[in-house]
């Protein structure tokens, strides 16, 4: 996955909105530079399984807790499992910093339950 070479992270909006109710996996997308800001600059570097990650919307704020940290080839991405609709799901697709033209890495993460 090659994103626009833009400052910003992007939504895929084919798939998952997200929010309660989200039938879908919602995708964000966004670029890691060195020496650059980037959207997914810390994230991509130190996001590990439990983590919590908060997501803003118009409409709310939402909770996550990261489920997957994993590296993927870009050649194959389109047919890995990361695509299948969970609702309420985020994935977050960046380059990775070792081979940026042939990998990507791919942060999974489901909403957090609310503490009883």
């Amino acid at each position: 996955m090659d994103p626009p070479e833009t400052q910003d992270a992007y939504w895929l909006t084919n798939y998952g909105r997200p929010g309660v109710g989200s039938t879908d996996t919602t995708f964000l997308i966004g670029h890691r530079w060195v020496g650059q800001d980037a959207p997914f600059n810390r994230i991509g570097n130190i996001a590990k399984l439990g983590d919590r990650l908060t997501l803003r919307t118009q409409n709310a704020v939402l909770s996550f807790t990261v489920s997957m940290v994993t590296t993927l080839d870009k050649a194959t991405l389109n047919t890995a499992p990361i695509w299948k609709a969970v609702p309420g799901r985020v994935v977050m697709i960046t380059c990775d910093l070792h081979d940026p033209w042939g990998k990507n890495t791919v942060i999974t993460a489901d909403p957090t339950s609310p503490k009883p």
